[in-house]
Order: structure tokens, then C-alpha cells, then sequence
């Protein structure tokens, strides 16, 4: 997962520097255009596997709550 941050990481300073190199330009090649273009959708897939990757450990957390509450619990109703 920090390899994909930082792919991120160094997608997002591409793109920034591109916006910002151009800024007194305001004219962006349809090349640049394309380049900008295809970094924002590696970006949105990395952070579309960073969400899940997020999501299915806070789902085993939950799991792992629940399972000890239980386990807690019945061994209260033993003793």
C-alpha cells in the first residue's frame, strides 16, 4: 500500500507542476492534455484499491469485535 501512496503522491505533484507551469500559458497541448488526463485515472484507480484495501480490513475489525464480545460475553454466562 505505500507504494501505491506514493505512485500517488508523485501523480498528483505531475500534475500539479503541469497546472502550474501553465498557469500564465493557459494553453495546454491536447499531448499534455492527454497526459494529465491518463495520471488522474491511474490516480482514481490507486485510490479506488486504497478505498477497498480500507474498507476489508475495517470489515475483519469488525469481525474480530464482534467475535470477541461473544467469546467475552459467554464466558461471563459460565463463570
Amino acid at each position: 500500500m505505500h507504494h501505491t501512496l506514493d505512485e500517488m503522491k508523485n501523480s498528483l505533484s505531475f500534475i500539479s507542476s503541469k497546472l502550474g507551469a501553465n498557469k500564465t500559458n493557459k494553453n495546454l497541448s491536447n499531448n499534455e492534455i492527454a497526459q494529465l488526463q491518463d495520471r488522474l485515472a491511474s490516480t482514481e484507480a490507486q485510490m479506488f484499491k486504497i478505498l477497498n484495501a480500507l474498507d476489508a480490513a475495517s470489515n475483519k475489525m469488525n469481525e474480530l469485535t464482534k467475535n470477541t464480545r461473544e467469546s467475552l460475553e459467554q464466558s461471563q454466562q459460565v463463570n
